[in-house]
């Protein structure tokens, strides 16, 4: 079978996606990946733990600037527009171009010429015989192409066409379904698209629009299959929500903090260096609209030493290294708790937002590290560090395993 998998957003569609796809090529499928940016480093940076799990397991990588007619502008795109869209104060450091132009101006320029220089020709050649199409449709489709990939598709009548999910859950139950009426990202024609649904919940008996298949979520399975030894290890895992860097307000249904909140969180998290964890390094998983280069100086002016790591890469390259993680709200919670990773959540505003959905309440509530508040927080801090706390995982890990695990 031949696999096409459309990634038109961020890198946080492979946290769903990786080791699906090695099980494909396992199973001798085809498998190509275009990245539906002018380069992939748009997306991916080079040499991350993304592209090197994709090239070892030989699944093949493109972008738009492999489909432009004249060959020869692929090197020269790559250079010019390789910026990450919410990380591109790197390459404004390193090209003077970037130093005096918006990085809105630099995408309205790309899109522009990419729309005239894009081959519908070799992109029909590339769809040729395309048996499955595999797409995150949850973002936006915000580079050139759009239209022509539209065209193309509806005239090559892929008959099964995937729609893989965001993350192990969403935040309300019909919003797994959002997205695929969207002019934002790609159309698809309904009759032949499958919703990838990663857990069973009571409201799916009730929506019957869109067809889909709950068919769990197999970074979770891979992780229960390759627990950690925490207690061997010298990392404390901090997963990094959005956050404003100015003194604007955001709404609660942003999931963005605001500076002052974001602050809130982080000396925390000093304070319980100083206190428990002097030796240990920190890990800032960053969550992909972050500029990494932003963090870097928020950090830098917070943090008294440099025994930090910042990741703006996929977590599961750094699973093996964690002896425990301390975060407020993430979906990634659900990954480390299933690693076997002592995981303590701590409660903030969009928990109250996440948690009328009653499924995803029962779900934190009932995780034995769950924090209420901060105090709470430092409690479990110390009951993990003291104890012996193989009950609470297990007990945890049969939680995810009955929402989660498909037999």
């Amino acid at each position: 079978m031949i696999y096409k998998y459309l990634v038109v957003g961020n890198a946080s569609t492979f946290d769903t996606s990786l080791h699906y796809l090695l099980k494909l090529k396992k199973n001798q499928n085809n498998v190509e990946v275009l990245f539906c940016t002018g380069s992939k480093n748009q997306i991916i940076n080079k040499g991350s733990y993304i592209e090197k799990f994709l090239l070892k397991n030989n699944i093949s990588l493109y972008d738009l600037s492999d489909f432009l007619i004249i060959n020869k502008l692929k090197i020269l795109w790559k250079k010019i527009f390789s910026n990450n869209r919410f990380n591109y104060y790197k390459d404004r450091n390193n090209n003077i171009v970037f130093k005096f132009l918006p990085i809105s101006f630099i995408n309205i320029i790309e899109n522009l010429f990419g729309t005239l220089f894009l081959s519908n020709k070799k992109l029909d050649i590339f769809f040729k015989n395309t048996d499955y199409l595999l797409i995150d449709f949850r973002h936006k489709y915000e580079s050139f192409g759009k239209k022509n990939i539209e065209k193309i598709l509806i005239k090559k009548n892929i008959k099964n066409i995937l729609l893989l999910p965001h993350a192990c859950h969403y935040t309300r139950p019909f919003d797994e379904f959002k997205g695929i009426e969207s002019k934002n990202c790609i159309s698809f024609p309904i009759n032949k698209t499958t919703f990838w649904i990663p857990m069973y919940y009571d409201e799916l008996n009730k929506y019957s629009k869109f067809k889909y298949k709950v068919l769990g979520y197999p970074e979770l399975n891979n992780c229960l299959l390759n627990q950690t030894h925490y207690k061997s290890k010298n990392s404390i895992l901090i997963l990094v929500r959005n956050f404003k860097i100015d003194n604007s307000t955001t709404n609660n249904d942003s999931f963005v903090y605001e500076k002052e909140e974001n602050l809130i969180y982080f000396k925390f998290f000093l304070d319980m260096k100083k206190k428990y964890f002097k030796e240990k390094e920190f890990i800032f998983k960053l969550h992909p609209k972050i500029s990494e280069n932003l963090f870097k100086e928020f950090i830098e002016d917070l943090w008294p030493d440099k025994n930090y790591k910042i990741v703006y890469d996929s977590i599961f390259g750094y699973l093996d290294d964690i002896f425990l993680s301390i975060s407020t709200y993430s979906t990634l919670n659900i990954v480390t708790i299933s690693k076997k990773i002592p995981t303590i959540i701590i409660n903030c505003r969009f928990h109250k937002y996440v948690n009328e959905w009653s499924l995803i309440k029962k779900i934190y509530n009932k995780l034995n590290f769950f924090s209420k508040d901060l105090k709470i927080c430092e409690r479990n801090i110390k009951y993990i560090l003291n104890n012996d706390i193989t009950d609470n995982l297990n007990s945890d890990i049969e939680l995810i395993k009955k929402i989660w695990l498909i037999k």
